[in-house]
């Protein structure tokens, strides 16, 4: 009687204790949201204002960094003789004398200079393009130097992969301008051994299942060679420019951006992070499933849009939080080396060489890797919407949120992007018919010539602009209707509480963390 007793009191206390720790999340919810409105505006004209009028971004950014100082600076155990404590030992060097340190990434390039050199060298003497096995050797060698300095070409690395799923080497933005055929091919055409071309550049075996490489080869024509290694010289040349940083953290963020996810995984605890994907999941099932009706019961869209509108519906994959990259087995398997030659330029080494390698064999959906920032994107071919950490973390989100507080926040960003999978790059795909075009026709309307009251020279161009304008009407739209579906089966739940806030409805309440959101 005695053991269940205690056992009893055990529950109550971490119920208590979990209940406690809810409130006091939920509590500064409420504060953050109301110390940004302006309580003076009239909402009706100028909602934006009523919504964040007090708020300053750059104090929030700042706020964001105290945050990840805070994380780096927590003692874990797990962590020690690790490669994380070296990350963190170098943001404590860098918060040791912070101008001091950076004036030394700056300065640093060890051998970067030299090597740039000895390549160009050779581009510009005519002896890369003497052949296309010349070509060939040449790109590879500027490619792997562009991979090794931390070039901006791999900015959007995962997006390339997931979002094709072809990699094209270089991308089509860099040869805009001067190709006039498609000399693109398969790498496996032009070189016997694929994977030590790859392994060359990106120093791990590019195997993911579904994939497929293809390179820039024209083949006999010296001056579309020497162009093209021309411009992947100049992107080389860019990666002597070294950012500029006011902040450790920032520095720790974009030199070690896997490296500090797996700190912050283990500073949330597992437990955390699965009750937080599980309910993103969840709410992802209740956004699709409004989608799909929407459509479905349309009563201005034809039979096929209908039906074509609802097997996109079907055909979309979304990739949460709980990556297995960041188990600890996985990641300290692949994870255990770091670079620190060059540690901001060697970024890309010390997080896509791992990342491929623990891919290796994979589907190449497994690179749909959460990243520490505030994004996310949606691929329109492949139908994949992949989010980033702190879209799914306080004070942002919170599994014991209500579904007021859940959709008007992620669930707008999710339904955004998942616009994108029915705006007008849907055209590039189909033919549409007008009952479905007519929304951007609409929308082209409403938005055209829409200025910003405090700088009437800025103005909205839906020409460039519409499938962003899309996704934020689809996302905000289904967001709401999410919202009243859930409410419908488990009521509102618990609102945050505060003198303006209490004098909202749950409609304004929603709208009103969807626009400050």
């Amino acid at each position: 009687m005695m053991k269940a007793l205690c056992f009893f009191s055990v529950c109550w206390i971490a119920s208590a204790l979990a209940e406690n720790a809810e409130s006091e999340i939920l509590r500064a919810k409420a504060k953050f949201m109301q110390v940004g409105m302006d309580d003076t505006a009239d909402p009706c004209e100028d909602f934006w204002r009523y919504a964040n009028g007090k708020r300053d971004p750059g104090e929030y950014e700042q706020e964001q960094l105290n945050e990840v100082g805070r994380i780096l600076r927590v003692f874990n155990p797990k962590h020690v003789n690790t490669s994380l404590e070296t990350v963190k030992n170098l943001y404590t060097n860098c918060m040791d004398n912070p101008q001091s340190f950076f004036k030394q990434v700056q300065n640093n390039r060890s051998t970067q200079v030299e090597e740039i050199e000895a390549v160009i060298s050779k581009i510009a003497s005519g002896e890369a393009t003497k052949s296309p096995e010349t070509y060939l050797a040449a790109f590879k060698e500027v490619y792997s130097l562009l991979f090794k300095f931390g070039s901006k070409l791999f900015d959007d690395f995962i997006s390339d992969i997931v979002g094709f799923p072809i990699l094209l080497l270089p991308p089509p933005f860099l040869l805009k301008g001067f190709v006039n055929e498609n000399p693109y091919t398969f790498l496996g055409k032009v070189t016997d051994d694929t994977n030590k071309f790859l392994s060359d550049i990106f120093g791990a075996n590019l195997n993911l299942r579904n994939f497929t490489f293809v390179i820039y080869f024209p083949a006999g024509n010296k001056t579309d060679m020497k162009t093209v290694l021309s411009k992947l010289s100049a992107e080389l040349r860019k990666t002597l420019e070294v950012k500029e940083f006011e902040r450790c953290e920032q520095f720790i963020l974009a030199s070690f951006p896997f490296h500090y996810e797996k700190i912050l995984f283990d500073f949330w605890g597992l437990e955390t992070i699965k009750k937080a994907d599980a309910q993103y999941r969840a709410d992802l099932g209740v956004l699709a499933k409004t989608v799909n009706t929407t459509f479905k019961f349309s009563n201005v869209l034809s039979e096929n849009m209908t039906h074509l509108l609802e097997e996109r519906v079907k055909g979309n994959r979304f990739f949460g939080l709980a990556h297995p990259l960041f188990e600890d087995d996985m990641f300290y398997k692949h994870f255990s080396n770091l670079t620190l030659n060059l540690p901001y330029q060697n970024r890309w080494l010390n997080k896509w060489t791992h990342a491929l390698r623990a891919a290796e064999g994979k589907d190449y959906t497994f690179m749909a890797i959460p990243e520490p920032t505030f994004n996310a994107f949606h691929t329109t071919l492949t139908q994949l919407t992949v989010i980033d950490a702190p879209i799914v973390k306080p004070l942002f989100f919170h599994p014991s949120f209500s579904s007021l507080l859940r959709f008007s926040g992620t669930g707008f960003i999710v339904g955004h992007e998942l616009g994108h999978d029915f705006d007008e790059s849907l055209r590039r795909l189909y033919k549409l018919d007008s009952t479905y075009t007519q929304i951007y026709d609409c929308l082209y309307e409403y938005y055209n010539s829409q200025c910003d009251p405090q700088m009437p020279g800025s103005c909205i161009d839906p020409k460039n602009n519409i499938d962003e304008n899309f996704a934020d009407v689809f996302g905000a739209q289904m967001a709401y209707l999410a919202y009243k579906r859930d409410v419908e089966v488990n009521g509102v739940g618990r609102r945050p509480q505060g003198k303006i806030l209490d004098g909202l409805s749950d409609d304004q309440l929603f709208w009103s963390i969807w626009h400050k959101e």
